[in-house]
């Protein structure tokens, strides 16, 4: 917020209204958006599968462009923790 400030007090941003310090309802929601960070994704399971189906992943993909044979938009994807079967 205090670069903010620095900003629009020496007139180099347009279109920001002034902000006082510590102030965050004027920050556009964008700009709060964009600074955040996610966590990296876990090379492990916490709690890996001990035996097959008890943790399947799924995924859909689609719309596709091109239909299937059977006028299909979309497939869906399956895959076993334990076996990695697809």
């Amino acid at each position: 917020m205090n670069n903010i400030s620095k900003l629009l007090n020496e007139n180099m941003v347009e279109g920001v209204s002034n902000v006082k310090d510590g102030d965050m309802s004027d920050v556009c929601e964008a700009c709060v958006l964009g600074k955040q960070h996610s966590t990296p994704y876990p090379k492990k399971s916490f709690n890996e599968a001990t035996e097959i189906f008890e943790t399947v992943h799924s995924d859909v993909c689609g719309p596709m462009n091109l239909k299937s044979f059977l006028k299909s938009q979309y497939f869906v994807t399956s895959i076993d923790e334990y076996s990695r079967y697809t």
